[in-house]
């Protein structure tokens, strides 16, 4: 993975630890090139036992750290890190269950490429950001490993439904916008409504993330071939020729993260939502028979062009 000057906190313990994620996922991709032998499954096994076991310790000593200056998005920002640890146990799960096949193992390595990129470029920046001028340099570098705390439950009593007619595609314009500026440096961006609904194109990847609760809909990310590989490129300096389970696996995350950042604008707006996991197919994909309606945004960017429908 490409490890970039502009990533840097300034805190020099967070930043080595920064870089060195990022050396393990490009050590985890470069795996990838090697024959399907007993050498290979002991290097993912390596490779997540390590993941599994630094991301505790940085993310202990990173809020310790956010802890020290008081940042005032902490909370937000544990967040981050709980749901990253679900992911990290979900795959633990998967690993044993599929005793580390590739196809699992190439998931978990497109998954920990776009997250890495996002939350060090674009989660962990904000503390750079809003960091006051007498904030101390220098953190612990050892801390004692803890369990991620549980996720506190979302209430199950439902609001009333809000017209969501009105403000979403602004919130989605706002969500998209945002992401790709900070993740691949992408600043020539439009995004505008498109009509008619382009037909389904066997060569996209298709990844589909549910809104609940307040905000009820399917949105469908569409991803392009030739876009899919020019962004996994940004990311990770690899030339990639075909989509596999690591790329397909990064565009899914590249949807998650821009969805959160929708349900954020969403929250700005008092609607109350979550997402779902999302479901990535090839060529095609598939809503919730109640959605009735469906509006298309074309996504054109200097690098090429995406859909995002939203089903409602």
């Amino acid at each position: 993975m490409i490890w970039k000057d502009t990533y840097r906190l300034g805190v020099e313990p967070m930043d080595k630890q920064h870089f060195l994620l990022f050396q393990m996922v490009e050590k985890l991709l470069h795996s990838f090139r090697l024959k399907q032998t007993l050498k290979q499954k002991n290097e993912h096994i390596a490779s997540f036992k390590f993941m599994k076991n630094y991301i505790d310790k940085h993310f202990s000593a990173e809020e310790a750290y956010m802890e020290s200056i008081q940042y005032s998005d902490l909370s937000n920002h544990r967040a981050e890190h709980q749901n990253f640890c679900r992911m990290i146990a979900y795959y633990e799960k998967l690993f044993q269950e599929t005793d580390y096949s590739i196809k699992s193992v190439k998931e978990f390595a497109g998954l920990l490429v776009s997250w890495l990129t996002y939350h060090v470029a674009f989660v962990d920046m904000k503390i750079k950001e809003n960091a006051s001028e007498t904030l101390p340099q220098t953190i612990k570098e050892e801390v004692v490993e803890e369990t991620p705390p549980p996720m506190q439950q979302e209430s199950k009593d439902l609001i009333p439904k809000m017209d969501n007619s009105i403000f979403h595609i602004d919130c989605f314009q706002k969500g998209i916008t945002s992401i790709l500026e900070k993740m691949f440096g992408i600043t020539s961006l439009n995004v505008q409504e498109l009509t008619p609904i382009p037909e389904f194109d066997e060569n996209c990847i298709y990844s589909k993330i549910s809104f609940i609760y307040e905000f009820e809909a399917d949105v469908i990310y569409s991803f392009p071939k030739e876009i899919s590989l020019q962004l996994f490129k940004i990311m990770t300096s690899f030339e990639v020729n075909e989509v596999d389970e690591v790329v397909y696996s990064a565009m899914a995350e590249i949807s998650n993260i821009i969805s959160g950042n929708v349900s954020i604008e969403l929250a700005d707006k008092e609607c109350k939502t979550d997402i779902k996991p999302p479901v990535v197919n090839i060529g095609s994909y598939e809503v919730e028979e109640s959605f009735k309606n469906c509006l298309c945004l074309f996504v054109d960017s200097s690098l090429g062009a995406f859909h995002v429908f939203i089903y409602i």
